[in-house]
């Protein structure tokens, strides 16, 4: 005989479970059998922290997912800001093309013969 309780199988015809205590006669099983009714409860509690707990990780999952997002358009928003400031340089860099500029137009006009130093 099987125990309804912890499922702890009997000798036929005993009348408590010897693993856990429970009384194992035949109206054990009806629905008005108060360990019949726990147990159906206790599942049902277990169902619902099962649901509660995957719907737990769906949502850290998604938060995960949004944070990686939110994190890869921030680097993208960074590295854009850093090539335009590649490109524009700054006021150093831009002296420097000019003082470039400058000297490579003395050089030429220099070698035409236009200037002479």
């Amino acid at each position: 005989m099987k125990c309804p309780q912890c499922g702890f199988e009997n000798e036929e015809g005993s009348n408590f479970c010897k693993y856990c205590g429970v009384p194992l006669s035949k109206q054990d099983y009806s629905e008005d059998n108060p360990y019949v009714k726990r147990r159906r409860v206790e599942d049902q509690l277990n169902n619902k922290a099962n649901e509660e707990d995957e719907m737990k990780e769906k949502i850290e999952k998604e938060e995960r997912i949004r944070a990686e997002a939110r994190a890869k358009a921030e680097k993208e928003v960074k590295d854009k800001e850093q090539k335009e400031k590649k490109k524009k340089g700054g006021f150093f860099s831009t002296v420097w093309k000019m003082f470039e500029t400058a000297l490579i137009t003395a050089w030429i006009l220099r070698f035409l013969g236009i200037i002479d130093f």
